[in-house]
């Protein structure tokens, strides 16, 4: 063999890695459910959690900085929609009488589901536990902070430090009458958005800033980072309120960062609240 057939069979032997390296993504990095709902795998391996004492609109909550490992879990592309909400209802009869309220916030079966308490988010998962025999659940807040990152370390937002200008995320802007409201910043909604509206972050994911809270798993409490364990953190055992992540369509920059924990009572459905599926490998 001349260097020449040599250094074609090297290029060849790169694009049949890189391309089967393409083929192994596209069919291993995702899982997509009978219902269509496509969740994405977040590898296992350590992040850094939580936000420095200097970092602009930092809360005391989110203290200190930590290192946090995680095993492998798959979470939802998307806020799980209007649309996949009412299959849910139609096939349970689920008691859940907020529909007329959707028409203002939520106006169509490609927006986020709003107004679902801790405790009905629980119920869909369950149902499509049994419907798919998976294990299906709301992620826990730090599976959906590593998730929110986007594989950036350190980042307020899950596209970087920026400010969101109105090209990255649905946060209060000029199409919202608050007083915190950005009136420099256009995102074009006066509400939320048809979910996925905006880029992905670095996992492919949507929305992980604005638009819709999304409920977690855990109990919130204040201090809780001062004790968390390094390994697969879950919460405290117990609380008043559970945790929110993400902001909403009406909540300023300092709300929608990738650190930011909301605490919220698990029985208040208020219109911007809404969720986001984990599964277990």
């Amino acid at each position: 063999m001349t260097i020449s057939d040599g250094r074609w069979v090297l290029i060849l032997l790169v694009i049949l890695t890189q391309f089967g390296c393409s083929i192994f993504k596209s069919t291993n990095y995702y899982y997509t459910n009978t219902l269509g709902m496509k969740l994405i795998k977040i590898p296992a391996g350590e992040f850094i959690m939580g936000s420095p004492p200097e970092e602009k609109d930092r809360f005391t909550s989110e203290g200190p900085v930590h290192h946090v490992h995680l095993d492998e879990y798959y979470i939802g592309e998307k806020e799980v929609t209007v649309g996949e909400w009412r299959k849910f209802t139609n096939e349970t009869f689920y008691p859940w009488d907020k529909w007329s309220l959707l028409e203002t916030y939520a106006p169509g079966d490609s927006y986020p589901i709003l107004f679902v308490t801790w405790e009905d988010a629980q119920a869909f998962c369950r149902w499509l536990s049994k419907k798919e025999e998976k294990t299906y659940r709301m992620p826990t807040e730090a599976e959906w902070e590593k998730a929110a990152r986007g594989e950036m370390q350190g980042k307020k937002y899950p596209w970087g430090d920026a400010l969101p200008d109105g090209t990255q995320c649905n946060f209060a802007d000029k199409n919202t009458e608050f007083p915190w409201s950005d009136k420099n910043s256009d995102d074009g909604y006066a509400f939320t958005a048809p979910v996925g509206s905006f880029p992905p972050n670095g996992y492919g994911l949507y929305d992980m800033a604005g638009n819709a809270w999304e409920w977690c798993e855990d109990w919130f409490e204040w201090n809780y980072y001062q004790y968390s364990p390094k390994k697969n953190p879950k919460g405290s055992d117990s609380g008043i309120d559970r945790v929110m992540r993400g902001g909403s369509w009406c909540n300023d920059a300092s709300l929608i960062r990738c650190a930011f924990r909301g605490a919220i009572f698990p029985d208040v459905p208020n219109h911007p609240r809404g969720f986001r599926l984990a599964m277990e490998p």
